[in-house]
């Protein structure tokens, strides 16, 4: 499938985007979802970058690459901050754009670490691409929750949507197009930014969101586990 891979993810956006003009997802079943992915997302990251990692011969590019991606989701968390105390800590009734352009950038992100992964690896890249499909569906349901929520028509919601997942085949191609073209290092660079992307996206956006209003139990922690548990089942079959 090579880099058309990288249009699973924008499907999943859309897919999860109109569900949610119908279902809202209550609490549990949300925190239970994010649990799913953070473990998917987890052993993705654990199976196929970080072995990559280790075959580089350029260690500084390797922590450089990392601390990148490091800076680049904390400035992505800044921005995304400011919006909220912009909103008065509510983001389902702040302000447009902001909320928007966070949104994009975190889309566009995705779609360039499924092009990197997907040049890098392709059987590797298409774990990771399965795994941003699953963050993304749920991505979608919550944009278009909070769009509805701030009064924004219908039809501007699906137009919205619709840009937004167009970002993910963009970053996608581009990524898989340059990712080619780099000298090793740069690769070793660019691996080591999307692993520090991915674990940022588990541990401070699913699990973070997943812990907000007491939902947790048994069975929702119980999930990630699951999802890791999938993966390498996946992944050995695959092998």
């Amino acid at each position: 499938m090579g880099a058309l891979a990288v249009l699973i993810p924008a499907i999943a956006m859309l897919l999860g985007g109109g569900v949610a003009l119908r279902w809202n997802p209550g609490a549990a079943t949300r925190s239970g979802i994010q649990h799913f992915t953070a473990g998917v997302v987890i052993a993705a990251v654990a199976a196929e970058l970080v072995p990559s990692l280790h075959l580089g011969q350029s260690t500084w590019a390797m922590a450089a690459g990392f601390l990148l991606g490091v800076a680049a989701m904390l400035a992505v968390k800044k921005f995304a901050g400011a919006e909220e105390e912009d909103g008065d800590d509510d983001t389902s009734k702040g302000p447009i754009g902001p909320f928007i352009v966070t949104i994009g950038i975190d889309l566009a992100v995705d779609g360039l670490l499924c092009g990197v992964t997907l040049a890098a690896s392709s059987g590797g890249g298409e774990v990771v691409v399965g795994a941003l499909a699953l963050e993304v569906l749920f991505l979608g349901v919550a944009t278009v929750v909070s769009l509805r929520n701030r009064g924004v028509p219908l039809g501007r919601v699906a137009a919205m949507l619709a840009g937004l997942a167009m970002l993910i085949p963009i970053g996608g191609f581009a990524g898989y197009a340059l990712f080619g073209a780099a000298p090793g290092w740069l690769q070793i660079a660019v691996l080591a930014f999307a692993t520090a992307a991915l674990l940022y996206l588990v541990f401070e956006e699913l699990l973070a969101e997943a812990h907000e209003g007491g939902a947790d139990t048994p069975v929702t922690t119980a999930m990630l586990f699951l999802g890791f548990l999938i993966v390498l089942v996946i992944k050995a079959t695959l092998d």
